[in-house]
């Protein structure tokens, strides 16, 4: 039988320091840039996950009642069996005169 390793727990090590004087300069308009940037980018991978949890409950109620296809107000849904199961949701055409 195999013997079961431990698992090491690293201890991360304590950031350098500058030296009093060799500090990198501060410049506001990158740091302000980066932290807008940060935020926007959390608030939108928190958008993706609540997308996935929309996805999922469309998908099963299209399953649920046994649809393929369905269309209601302007909006075309799709359910896609390809490799797994996916859904398209597309605005759907307007009709030409």
């Amino acid at each position: 039988m195999a013997k079961q390793m431990k698992k090491k727990v690293r201890v991360p090590k304590e950031k350098q320091k500058f030296i009093p004087g060799t500090e990198p300069p501060k410049i506001k308009s990158i740091e302000d840039a980066a932290v807008r940037y940060v935020e926007f980018r959390d608030r939108r991978t928190d958008a993706g996950e609540e997308e996935v949890k929309l996805k999922t409950k469309l998908i099963a109620a299209m399953k649920e009642h046994k649809l393929e296809t369905y269309n209601f107000d302007g909006f075309m849904v799709e359910l896609n069996h390809i490799d797994e199961d996916d859904v398209k949701v597309k605005k759907a055409r307007a009709a030409r005169d």
